[in-house]
């Protein structure tokens, strides 16, 4: 009996400590769920307030600060000045003309400036970034030399942000960078920074033939893409040198840009050395003979046809040719060789297909 009134009680102690724990965690998740709704209410109410000053303000095509109200109240509140930063950024990207002075005039007038400038000298590298971005939307170009420095920062938040305020700012001369940069260039940045780029000047080729050079495969994807947005067509045999590289990327960005940069010669320079590539850049030499209607490709596609090793490419060559009115020939080619059942079933699938 002694020994069941001890498990008994430490049975209650432990029920009793479960109790108080589930009762913690309670308390915890209202607390939490507590500051999140005062968040929430707090965020709109200042957000209403912000509203109606900048649409006030654009209203009247000016600031009126004879008033002090709700908006002077709260501009002491570093949360308060962030979301009016954030308003006013997405105020920028709906309007244009002389609603954009008005929001810059308001930007500079409560001196929002510098949070955006205070927020890039703190540790954080999400912070920085942010504060990048701010200058970057609002076009406070004096901020510049600050944002200058974190174009070799080690996140690649901050320096990614800094690039596209730099190309932002100043256009192609923002893409100095690209001469000594060793990080990769992702293709979401590159699309950024090619949506900044107004112009390729004449007298920059020789810059943008140095970066098709580049130890750095993303650099030189980069400048295949630059090429080929502006139709550099003085750059086309420094284009046609990348077919050569060892990325499978760049040589298929090549080709991407010959499509775009197209000669008489570009047929015998992109299957001079197709049997050098693997399947994935040979396919794209296909698109691309496609898109150039050549008829002197029909010997090479021919060959390619009866003598590939891979079944997607002969496929792929048998709709071609089938698409440059190869109909004779493909059916011959089905009879010539009756062992070869594999090129038979390619052909009739091709033809089959077309057909349907």
């Amino acid at each position: 009996m002694h020994y069941l009134s001890i498990n008994l009680h430490e049975l209650f102690l432990s029920l009793v400590g479960i109790c108080l724990l589930l009762v913690a965690l309670i308390l915890v998740v209202i607390i939490i769920s507590f500051v999140k709704y005062r968040d929430i209410i707090r965020h709109n109410f200042w957000g209403s307030i912000i509203d109606q000053k900048v649409t006030d303000a654009i209203i009247h095509e000016a600031i009126d600060d004879t008033q002090k109200g709700a908006f002077e109240k709260f501009l002491n509140v570093q949360a308060f000045r962030d979301l009016c930063i954030q308003k006013m950024i997405e105020a920028e990207k709906k309007f244009s003309g002389s609603i954009h002075a008005v929001i810059q005039a308001f930007y500079t007038k409560y001196d929002f400036k510098a949070d955006s400038l205070k927020k890039m000298t703190v540790r954080k590298a999400f912070t920085v970034a942010r504060g990048i971005q701010e200058s970057t939307a609002m076009h406070a170009d004096e901020a510049l030399p600050s944002i200058e420095q974190f174009l070799k920062h080690k996140d690649p938040n901050v320096y990614e942000e800094a690039q596209y305020a730099m190309v932002t700012f100043k256009g192609f001369e923002g893409l100095q960078f690209l001469s000594n940069f060793k990080n990769i260039l992702s293709d979401w940045q590159q699309l950024r920074l090619l949506r900044c780029i107004d112009e390729l000047p004449e007298d920059k080729r020789d810059l943008v033939s140095e970066w098709m050079s580049s130890e750095n495969y993303s650099v030189a994807l980069f400048a295949l893409r630059l090429v080929g947005q502006f139709q550099a067509i003085g750059l086309y045999p420094e284009v046609v040198s990348l077919l050569a590289h060892p990325e499978d990327e760049v040589r298929i960005q090549a080709l991407k840009t010959l499509q775009v940069l197209e000669n008489e010669n570009t047929l015998d320079d992109i299957i001079q050395n197709f049997e050098d590539n693997n399947i994935e850049v040979q396919m794209e030499v296909i698109r691309l003979i496609k898109s150039l209607n050549d008829p002197k490709s029909l010997t090479f596609l021919k060959d390619q046809l009866l003598n590939s090793k891979s079944v997607s490419l002969k496929i792929a060559v048998a709709e071609l040719l089938y698409t440059f009115r190869e109909q004779a020939y493909l059916r011959e080619a089905a009879l010539f060789d009756s062992s070869d059942e594999e090129l038979a079933l390619i052909i009739n699938h091709a033809l089959q297909e077309k057909i349907c």
